[in-house]
């Protein structure tokens, strides 16, 4: 495999609260020179909650890029130098009110790796007791318990759009 080669150093075009954005010139496979626009992120965790019964929980949030309210795992960026199972812990009494006894990692994956270098690393929480984080200001957060197999109707019959959510369906599918 050859590897893509940085031609020069990339400048910071846009520096944002959450990400940042570079223009990278490189030297891909076969010598083509291209301009590659790349958005830096620093990460996130995301967190299947799944209660006593079974249950996973669901949060519904406005998505301004989407330009709806969607109904999702608990999920959130990764502040600092947290790691990222501190970050799903923190995201998961922030957004769902609930800390976990059992923590299992499922993976890690990139969402969009054409422009984006974020990665998600995902969870799968149980043992959960109730607890209490305060959210973020800018978060209005609706909750809802459904079942997974409830859940799994929600992805075939598109109501669940969200890609974290989708892949921790089928990540979980067998194990409950």
């Amino acid at each position: 495999m050859v590897a893509f080669q940085l031609m020069k150093k990339s400048p910071v075009v846009y520096q944002g609260k959450f990400f940042s954005v570079t223009k990278e010139v490189v030297d891909e496979p076969g010598g083509v020179r291209a301009l590659r626009e790349i958005v830096h992120h620093p990460g996130s965790s995301v967190v299947i909650a799944r209660n006593n019964r079974g249950e996973v929980l669901l949060v519904s949030q406005y998505r301004r890029a989407a330009r709806k309210k969607m109904w999702e795992v608990v999920a959130g960026k990764l502040d600092g130098r947290e790691s990222p199972l501190t970050a799903a812990k923190r995201e998961l009494a922030e957004e769902g009110g609930y800390a976990a006894k059992r923590w299992t990692r499922l993976g890690v994956y990139y969402p969009s790796p054409g422009f984006l270098d974020e990665r998600m690393w995902l969870y799968l929480a149980e043992g959960l007791s109730p607890c209490f984080a305060e959210a973020d200001a800018d978060e209005w957060i609706k909750k809802r318990w459904v079942s997974h197999r409830k859940l799994g109707e929600m992805v075939e019959h598109g109501e669940i759009l969200d890609a974290k959510t989708a892949l921790c369906y089928f990540l979980t599918k067998h194990s409950r």
